[in-house]
């Protein structure tokens, strides 16, 4: 069973909180900034991102803040095509977590 099948079967484990947290995605080696977009949602180990390029699971990338810079190593978990031609894909940051309150600030 896939990790999104089992969070869709037994709900989320953690309590995700509705913001938008300006952010880039880069490259897995973190040397290329893929693009400027926002988290729209997160938890202490995960996020629902706004994108405008088609992921596919378990694709490996880096999360940067815009505000302070700290950088993050994500999984992608799922990718859902919008209207619009936009996706909003769910990032799983695991086995860390994420201090949100320092990704957020300068």
């Amino acid at each position: 069973m896939s990790e999104l099948q089992r969070v869709h079967m037994e709900g989320r484990i953690e309590r995700r909180h509705w913001t938008e947290i300006p952010i880039r995605l880069l490259a897995a080696d973190f040397r290329t900034v893929l693009e400027r977009t926002v988290a729209v949602n997160i938890s202490l180990r995960g996020a629902r991102v706004k994108s405008k390029l088609p992921w596919r699971q378990n694709d490996q990338l880096g999360v940067a803040s815009l505000a302070s810079g700290v950088n993050m190593r994500a999984k992608v978990v799922y990718s859902e095509p919008q209207t619009g031609g936009d996706f909003y894909i769910g990032l799983d940051f695991r086995p860390a977590s994420v201090d949100w309150q320092l990704f957020s600030r300068a």
